[in-house]
């Protein structure tokens, strides 16, 4: 089966590895230290959904192997504002193994372009915690939407797409992927502050909080 290699394994690269392994997939992830080691010592990375907690065979270091298998696809799902160092640090793998950027925002693909041949850009709509190191929460899988950067849908888009619906994603293939990535982006701006003020708890005293005095405007005559 397809080789995977995930560099910035927290919540979300967590999640993802952790249900390609248990989905035959063999997976190599790049983690922080207390990650990494708690994941060599249990043997993989422990998930934990609303309906099921498994054990996931995933090999763990904080860096990734100098080389990979032959055929390794590289998801990159470190912070945006460490795309660049992360990529620094990958060196030749990511010109040896197609990339798969799976930052919010757009400007992650711009960064990594020059650096990655066969570059991919991705989209995460899940939420998932890791709070506790070699272990990785999440409500249920969510949907994952990837495609060629900047345009198109080739043979490997699709054939990644059908190995992370088979791990239990709803994965979808845009040929459109820097455009989507953009419409989430404004997505969030516009909804975050609704979310702010209308479906949090504490917060709700933002949405009861007077609203500033008027300044009188002079007469401009």
């Amino acid at each position: 089966m397809r080789p995977y290699a995930v560099l910035g394994a927290g919540s979300v690269g967590s999640a993802i590895a952790a249900y390609l392994a248990r989905s035959g997939h063999p997976v190599h992830v790049a983690a922080r230290a207390p990650h990494a080691e708690a994941i060599a010592a249990q043997g993989g990375i422990r998930a934990i959904s609303r309906s099921e907690t498994f054990l996931a065979p995933v090999q763990a270091g904080t860096r990734l192997p100098e080389h990979l298998p032959d055929g390794t696809i590289l998801f990159l799902t470190v912070q945006a504002p460490d795309v660049d160092q992360a990529l620094e640090e990958a060196g030749m793998l990511c010109r040896n193994h197609p990339v798969v950027t799976w930052q919010n925002g757009i400007r992650s693909e711009a960064v990594a372009a020059p650096r990655c041949p066969r570059l991919y850009g991705g989209i995460v709509r899940f939420t998932a915690t890791s709070l506790v190191p070699g272990e990785v929460r999440l409500r249920q899988p969510g949907q994952l939407i990837l495609g060629n950067h900047p345009e198109g849908a080739d043979s490997l888009a699709r054939e990644m797409a059908d190995d992370l619906g088979r791990a239990g994603f709803t994965a979808a293939v845009s040929p459109e992927i820097r455009v989507e990535k953009a419409l989430k982006l404004l997505v969030n701006l516009v909804s975050g502050p609704a979310v702010l003020v209308s479906r949090t708890g504490p917060e709700r005293a933002v949405a009861a909080a007077p609203a500033p005095p008027r300044r009188r405007r002079k007469a401009s005559w």
